[in-house]
């Protein structure tokens, strides 16, 4: 799972963002505290109701996304999505604050978005350091206390991936020594990999390519389309040189 936040001053057209889910039309509110308008212009009013009390405060509100992993966050239901919302703004110390929460579920991802007001009732701001750090450590956390993959352990998975990718491409390079571009994403291809060439709109060349979903840059510096047009001989022998993530 993963979560990002940031303090901000606060908008009309921020919050309208979050209460609208693109294709969908209007987000689901997923639940809110203190709040009782529906429109952005209203509960940035009640927002700046209580801000008022700290005009020290620039940035005084925190704005904030959590996303659980695609294969589990689709087959959450609004309780457990509430759950992890309350348990997210628990462990930041944002519970009893003003704040508002929607699901967005028109992307392949379902996320819920939160805007909460920095200040509380006695004009007292909660701090905002190493917020999107903390934000991330809490995700983790309720990600764990429930059995799911943290975002470490995912991206852990997507290095070995990789890595194992690197060297079938290594491997199937070294094998079959293709001599121009052509050959080489056909020997690819050979040997069993998925390839997304990318094309240029402007002109309609190759502009990069992906292997497995990974870009190739990702998987290895010396995949780079540059490199395997400039010298697909130094690719040969540069490949098993590079660390990648082997390291």
């Amino acid at each position: 799972m993963v979560s990002k936040a940031k303090s901000t001053k606060g908008s009309s057209q921020a919050i309208d963002y979050v209460m609208n889910d693109k294709e969908n039309g209007e987000a689901l509110i997923l639940d809110s505290n203190g709040i009782v308008g529906t429109t952005g212009k209203d509960i940035l009013q009640e927002f700046r109701f209580v801000q008022e009390s700290n005009r020290n405060c620039v940035n005084n509100t925190i704005s904030m996304v959590i996303s659980p992993n695609q294969e589990i966050g689709k087959d959450l239901s609004n309780k457990e999505l509430r759950e992890i919302l309350h348990s997210q703004l628990e462990n930041l110390g944002l519970k009893d604050r003003q704040y508002i929460a929607t699901v967005h579920a028109s992307t392949e991802t379902k996320h819920i978005h939160v805007l909460v007001n920095r200040i509380n009732e006695k004009g007292q701001a909660i701090s905002d350091s190493f917020l999107s750090k903390r934000a991330q450590e809490s995700a983790e956390k309720i990600a764990r206390s429930k059995g799911w993959k943290t975002a470490k352990d995912i991206q852990n998975e997507r290095k070995l991936e990789a890595k194992e990718i690197r060297l079938k491409v290594e491997n199937t390079i070294k094998k079959d020594k293709p001599q121009d571009i052509k050959s080489y994403f056909e020997s690819l291809h050979k040997s069993g990999l998925k390839i997304d060439i990318i094309r240029s709109k402007v002109n309609n060349t190759i502009s990069g390519y992906r292997i497995e979903g990974f870009k190739a840059s990702d998987i290895s510096r010396n995949l780079t389309l540059n490199k395997v047009e400039k010298s697909i001989k130094t690719i040969i022998n540069s490949l098993s040189k590079d660390r990648g993530y082997s390291r």
